[in-house]
C-alpha cells in the first residue's frame, strides 16, 4: 500500500453541451481553464511517467506533485483541454477507449441522450503528443473488466494496447480501469498483457496496478475543485465522488 499518493486528476470530457450528461462527467471549458491555472499556480503538474517511475522506484516526489488524466478520448479533448494545457506548459495523458477511436464516436450514447461525441482523430494525437500529451488504454470496448472472464480481459488488455500503438504512434505503457472496475485477477493480467501501471478512482489500498485519482465532474465548480485537489487523498475514505 502507498502512503504518500500525488494528485492525479482525472476528466472526462471538456465540452458545452446544450444538456447535461447523465453521468456527470463534463467540465465546461471556463471550468476547466480556471483549474488548470489554479494547478499551474499552486503544484507540481508532472508527466504521468515521471510520477509512476518514482513510485516504482520508490523515490520522493515533490509534496504538491499532480498529474493530470482525461479518460475515453473524445475530441473535445483536442479541441477544448489541449489548447489551454499547451498555453500552460502542462502536460496530461489521454486513456483511450480503442473501439470508440475506431467508431470514430462514442458508442453507446445513452449517457448523451443520443448525441454522437466525436472522438480524437490521429491527426489530433501526433500534434499533441508533439506538446507533451501522452496516450493510454482504457480497454477495447469500455467494459467492466472484473465482470468478464478471463479470456475477454486479457482480449481488451491486448487488442486495446495492439490497436492503439498503432493510431498514436508508439508504446502504450499505461492501462485504465474503465468505471474503475478491477479486481486482483484484472490487476494481475494488466501486468502480464505489458502495462508497467495501471488506474483506478475509488481505491483505499492502492498499488501500482491500482493508482487512486481524484475525479471532476461537473458538479466541480472552482472552489469546490481546490477543496479536492487540497483534501481528496486524505478524505477519501469518506468522499462519494
Amino acid at each position: 500500500m502507498m502512503h504518500r499518493l500525488p494528485r492525479i486528476f482525472c476528466y472526462h470530457t471538456i465540452s458545452a453541451y446544450p444538456f447535461p450528461c447523465n453521468a456527470g462527467v463534463e467540465t465546461s471549458p471556463e471550468t476547466f481553464a480556471r483549474q488548470m491555472e489554479l494547478l499551474k499556480r499552486k503544484y507540481a503538474v508532472l508527466p504521468l511517467a515521471e510520477i509512476v517511475g518514482a513510485l516504482r522506484d520508490k523515490k520522493r516526489l515533490p509534496r504538491n506533485a499532480a498529474a493530470i488524466t482525461f479518460d475515453d478520448g473524445y475530441r473535445d479533448n483536442y479541441l477544448n483541454a489541449f489548447p489551454v494545457l499547451k498555453s500552460l506548459g502542462l502536460s496530461a495523458t489521454i486513456f483511450c477507449a480503442a473501439s470508440q477511436l475506431q467508431n470514430g464516436i462514442w458508442l453507446p450514447t445513452s449517457d448523451w441522450q443520443g448525441l454522437e461525441i466525436e472522438m480524437l482523430r490521429k491527426g489530433d494525437v501526433a500534434e499533441m503528443k508533439a506538446h507533451g500529451i501522452s496516450f493510454g488504454s482504457h480497454g477495447n470496448a469500455h467494459s467492466r473488466l472484473d465482470q468478464m472472464d478471463e479470456p475477454e480481459v486479457r482480449r481488451e488488455l491486448e487488442e486495446s494496447r495492439k490497436f492503439l500503438r498503432e493510431f498514436c504512434g508508439g508504446d502504450v505503457e499505461y492501462f485504465c480501469y474503465p468505471f474503475g472496475s478491477f479486481n486482483e485477477k484484472v490487476k494481475h493480467l494488466a501486468r502480464e498483457a505489458g502495462y508497467q501501471a495501471a488506474f483506478a478512482v475509488w481505491n483505499p489500498e492502492p498499488d501500482l496496478f491500482s493508482l487512486t485519482r481524484i475525479p471532476i465532474h461537473r458538479r466541480d465548480c472552482y472552489w469546490r475543485f481546490r477543496f479536492k485537489a487540497a483534501f481528496y487523498l486524505q478524505l477519501r475514505k469518506y468522499l462519494k465522488r
